[in-house]
């Protein structure tokens, strides 16, 4: 098994644009990367993170039937294979902040989040996915409370965002639960 490492900003950049959709139907916002690891990095651990409760809402038991089969030493090509195909089914992750802001205080976050120059780039970043004529139409899902509390208001104004309430960051059991509820809720309304 390897060991998962922090990643550059300009690796992490690197993953991105290679899994952005050719036809993006629903752009997923995160608070930042993570401190070992990335989304996009189609590594050989099966540690459970965003990565598999994303994927577990969206394909559900067929994707937790195979995580849960397949040996560390082929989990790069699941891993792999289910980022080509949320890509192909028109899904996108987004870091907010391209700092890793794990082990920050929600107060410290949602300042960093807030600043002008983090926010110019989420926006810029939106812009680039979403053209201004999909804009009403390709819906936005804003993960964490320090994102939602940051950007739903302003972004509501512009984007499709679907939640009106907070999606936790899916650590703890209790939050596991809420992010599977309201996810699955929000894509099902959207007929995902």
């Amino acid at each position: 098994m390897s060991t998962l490492r922090s990643l550059t900003v300009a690796e992490c950049d690197q993953l991105r644009m290679r899994n952005v959709p050719t036809n993006l139907t629903t752009l997923l916002v995160a608070e930042s990367p993570p401190k070992r690891g990335f989304f996009y990095l189609a590594s050989d651990s099966k540690t459970r993170g965003l990565f598999y409760e994303t994927m577990s809402v969206i394909y559900g038991n067929e994707f937790c039937r195979m995580w849960d089969h397949t040996p560390s030493s082929s989990m790069s090509e699941l891993r792999n294979g289910y980022l080509c195909r949320f890509r192909a089914d028109g899904y996108y992750l987004a870091d907010a902040s391209k700092r890793i802001l794990s082990g920050m205080e929600f107060d410290e976050k949602l300042e960093h989040l807030q600043s002008d120059a983090v926010r110019t780039s989420l926006l810029s970043e939106m812009q680039r996915l979403i053209p201004e004529d999909s804009r009403k139409d390709i819906g936005v899902i804003l993960i964490t409370k320090s994102v939602f509390v940051a950007y739903s208001d302003l972004l509501e104004e512009s984007y499709c965002v679907l939640n009106d309430c907070v999606i936790p960051f899916p650590r703890y059991e209790w939050q596991k639960k809420i992010f599977h509820e309201e996810l699955s809720k929000l894509l099902a309304d959207r007929g995902r």
